[in-house]
């Protein structure tokens, strides 16, 4: 565990954030970071930059011997529809722009949100 300093500035539909873990809410509507493409009542396309730190295995425990992953430059392209009000389905597309051999990576989801209580999603 380790603490480090970070900041999220908002500007309309933009964002920008040295850490990925900062999540904001508005009412009850999402706040994505990036920059919002198209925003509906029930469909949402964002696009994002961000820079890949990649890793060294044998800073890691347990992946000693492994290819370190290099530093990169990453484009994130995602799209969420809100289905009804509790569900929404969403996907993801992470690209390595630079080229450097760290991967693409295609993600899909469905979420359901159920309330605990009034101020509790």
């Amino acid at each position: 565990m380790s603490w480090r300093p970070g900041f999220y500035i908002r500007n309309g539909r933009l964002t920008a954030s040295n850490l990925g873990g900062f999540a904001t809410r508005r009412n009850t509507d999402d706040i994505f970071q990036g920059l919002g493409l198209k925003h509906g009542d029930r469909v949402r396309y964002n696009a994002t930059l961000r820079i890949d730190n990649g890793r060294k295995s044998a800073d890691v425990r347990g992946l000693e011997g492994l290819d370190d992953i290099p530093r990169t430059l990453r484009a994130r392209l995602s799209a969420m529809w809100q289905v009804e009000p509790a569900w929404k389905v969403a996907s993801g597309l992470n690209l390595d722009l630079l080229q450097r051999g760290v991967g693409n990576v295609l993600d899909l989801g469905a979420t359901n949100d159920r309330r605990w209580s009034e101020p509790t999603t």
